[in-house]
């Protein structure tokens, strides 16, 4: 829990470190014309680029939902250890006395490399907004793709957040002695592990939002063939670490669920038709994608 509340600090100090250098709520002026330059001189689009450049809403938006992402599981993680379970506080802190530092610091240069590339697709989309202004021209369209993205990564954003708060309100309820019980409400009702699916589509779509701009940008300059691929690979590593997180951590608690609940009748009932996507199951050849 340490590790990765020192992760989401880090991370709201780089994301706001951009929005400090990019951001004036939504629309930022990052190119002006020097004081020196004549204006009347150069043409007409190219005095448009000069006068002034935004960067686009929708990257900033593709930026701020990362920015959100982070501050709820901060909030989440502190409330849950603090507020709402404090003998997972007493558990933690004996644990962190049983590990050595040379472990604890392996594990926080790994997690930090892959969480560094998980929020690369909102770092090269800021810098796309800079090579615009550098070199005057157009800046990427976000296409399809990259608005899908952003549904996506808004959509697993909401649906995250509301799962976690479900699980949390119910576990609380009655003092505290739901704890061991089987949340089956609200979301719950239809997913096996919601909250784990909207981390998904969250990461999912924060790639889809990213990667256009590593693609495409291969097809402005002919010397970039060989750079533009590097771009692309990182943001794939990224994906990578958090997919198999996530399908680490849903194998790992469905086998904790089964030992607990094991003996409920309608748990086991709900296992055979609900899944990780909802209340349907995965083919058995599709049983990688099945979580």
């Amino acid at each position: 829990l340490n590790i990765i509340l020192l992760l989401c600090f880090c991370y709201c100090c780089v994301i706001c470190s951009s929005h400090l250098v990019f951001f004036e709520p939504f629309k930022s002026q990052i190119c002006p014309s020097p004081p020196h330059t004549h204006t009347h001189l150069l043409p007409n689009k190219q005095k448009k680029n000069k006068a002034s450049h935004t960067i686009p809403t929708l990257t900033n938006i593709h930026t701020s939902l990362a920015l959100l992402w982070s501050l709820r599981l901060m909030i989440f993680l502190l409330h849950r250890e603090y507020v709402n379970w404090p003998q997972l506080h007493k558990r933690t802190i004996q644990v962190n006395e049983r590990s050595r530092m040379e472990s604890k610091f392996s594990v926080w240069i790994i997690c930090s490399f892959f969480y560094a590339t998980m929020v690369m697709p909102c770092i090269y989309r800021m810098q796309d907004a800079i090579i615009v202004a550098d070199e005057n021209y157009a800046s990427l369209p976000w296409g399809i793709v990259g608005k899908i993205g952003l549904i996506l990564q808004g959509t697993g954003l909401l649906l995250e957040s509301v799962a976690d708060a479900q699980k949390s309100s119910f576990k609380s309820r009655n003092r505290g002695e739901n704890r061991s019980k089987w949340c089956h409400v609200g979301l719950w009702k239809y997913s096996t592990h919601p909250n784990f699916l909207g981390e998904g589509m969250f990461w999912v779509g924060t790639y889809l939002g990213g990667i256009g701009c590593c693609c495409c940008r291969r097809r402005r300059s002919k010397s970039m063939n060989r750079r533009s691929i590097m771009p692309w690979m990182i943001c794939t590593v990224g994906l990578l670490f958090i997919t198999f997180v996530i399908r680490g951590a849903v194998e790992s608690l469905s086998v904790k669920q089964l030992r607990n609940y094991g003996q409920d009748g309608e748990f086991l009932e709900f296992k055979k038709t609900h899944g990780f996507f909802g209340p349907f199951r995965i083919p058995k050849h599709l049983a990688v994608l099945s979580f």
